[in-house]
């Protein structure tokens, strides 16, 4: 799909959670929204980090991936969740995988909240133990988040499923049919004897026998006809080894 035509799937899209989205549909609105995001958010740290820190250009740069360890989950989540949850289902994995931007959304909730508490608390004031705070924390979350937004962004990035899946038709190629029917689970599936034999050129029947063998008849005595026990060694009559 071309950009225009992205696009104007996306927004007719917008609030469709079910079927599937193309990578097209997905990727073209997704970065010019992280484009103009990036751009707004830089701009005004920029502003502040460089007036209050203007020796600090390691901030500068830590600030830069906190920008894209908080924008990205926004972005799937809550600006573009109908997409989102589409793109997932064109590669045939759950909407679940959110839960993920949720829970980093959350973590960052924490920690922010937790450093305007200690200020609140303390001093009423910023300080620098509370920065140090958000830095250290800040960092170690960020780098988690992002290890996390790499793997859902993958799957976010790959082809989707060749045919229908169990969320619809291929988007690409609906000649391919609209009815998704599930593979039949073979793992442990014995080979039929037609199937094994003619992969083997081996007749597999003592392999895989069809039913169990018949219990054998009860002995006798050849001495002197005596019936026996089925674990007997000795007739019990004539004293013959059996």
């Amino acid at each position: 799909m071309n950009p225009i035509s992205s696009i104007s799937s996306f927004v007719r899209n917008y609030f469709n959670f079910s079927g599937r989205a193309t990578r097209g549909e997905y990727w073209w609105p997704f970065l010019i929204v992280l484009v103009v995001g990036l751009a707004l958010i830089s701009q005004s740290w920029r502003s502040v980090l460089w007036t209050e820190f203007r020796s600090y250009f390691i901030a500068y740069i830590l600030f830069l991936l906190l920008t894209v360890a908080v924008l990205l989950p926004v972005v799937y989540l809550v600006v573009l969740p109908a997409a989102t949850v589409r793109r997932l289902h064109d590669r045939g994995e759950s909407a679940h995988w959110l839960l993920l931007c949720v829970a980093i959304l959350l973590g960052w909730g924490l920690i922010v909240g937790g450093t305007f508490l200690y200020d609140l608390f303390t001093n009423g004031d910023v300080s620098w133990d509370s920065f140090y705070f958000l830095m250290v924390f800040g960092g170690i979350w960020a780098l988690m988040s992002l290890i996390g937004l790499l793997f859902l962004t993958i799957i976010l990035a790959l082809p989707g499923n060749v045919g229908p899946n169990r969320y619809g038709p291929d988007p690409l190629r609906p000649e391919l049919g609209e009815e998704w029917m599930p593979q039949p689970a073979r793992a442990n599936a014995v080979p039929s004897e037609s199937d094994a034999s003619s992969a083997t050129g081996e007749n597999l029947t003592s392999l895989y026998p069809l039913s169990e063998p018949a219990p054998a008849s009860q002995p006798y005595c050849t001495q002197c006809g005596t019936q026996l026990q089925p674990d007997a060694r000795f007739c019990t009559y004539c004293g013959t080894a059996v």
